[in-house]
């Protein structure tokens, strides 16, 4: 995950930190997964690294 999320230039802090609270299981639907996926345009939006 940590590759994936650098692979997309997120925050990688933040995205874990995101992830360990969601704490998706083997219950967790396809659909949900989805929702927390690196390659998600709102996960993007929220953990994008800052330009300086």
């Amino acid at each position: 995950m940590i590759e994936m999320a650098k692979a997309y230039d997120l925050n990688v802090y933040k995205y874990l930190n995101f992830l360990l609270e969601k704490r998706p299981n083997a219950r967790t639907a396809q659909k949900e997964l989805e929702k927390l996926a690196p390659w998600n345009e709102e996960v993007q939006k929220m953990f994008a690294r800052k330009m300086k």
